[in-house]
């Protein structure tokens, strides 16, 4: 299945020209994950931990985003809110995942050049990509199932609040 990716990042444009995305930063991949540590032992109950939740992490070819989140990175600086979002490339493009992050800082901005790569089964030249994580104080997530007919159902939510350690 053919996707989509673009982030909506305040106050930083990127380079996007669809029609829904314009001026989002295209990405190539992204990589997020948490982790519950738990304290289950044997013979007695088990309790929960303190979630760590990992940056979202993604990959996007050099843009004009670029420079203002390499200056984000090297000051510090709080950026109000992110979205994520996924669909179905081609036909009827349907989004079906997005994450909005609030109080943001870029973590980390790493560019890499090659000689090219393989990319959809065709050679691509060497454009520089940069990595790039961001550290956020909450999370809420929304997935659309898709139904047979391949219209969307309802979402189904989730999000967390890191800094008050609770749900929202």
């Amino acid at each position: 299945m053919a996707v989509d990716y673009f982030l909506k990042i305040d106050g930083i444009k990127g380079e996007s020209e669809d029609d829904k995305h314009k001026d989002e930063i295209e990405l190539i991949d992204f990589e997020w994950a948490e982790q519950q540590s738990g304290s289950f032992g044997q013979g007695g109950g088990g309790g929960a931990g303190k979630v760590k939740m990992e940056n979202f992490k993604f990959r996007t070819y050099l843009n004009s985003a670029s420079p203002a989140l390499m200056q984000s990175c090297a000051e510090g600086a709080h950026i109000k809110d992110a979205t994520f979002t996924c669909r179905k490339a081609g036909g009827g493009q349907k989004e079906y995942y997005k994450v909005t992050m609030e109080d943001i800082i870029v973590s980390s901005c790493h560019i890499s050049g090659g000689s090219g790569e393989i990319e959809e089964g065709a050679w691509v030249e060497g454009h520089p990509v940069e990595e790039v994580t961001l550290n956020f104080a909450k999370i809420k997530w929304e997935y659309h199932p898709q139904k047979a007919d391949g219209s969307l159902n309802s979402a189904k939510t989730g999000g967390y609040d890191l800094k008050k350690n609770k749900r929202v």
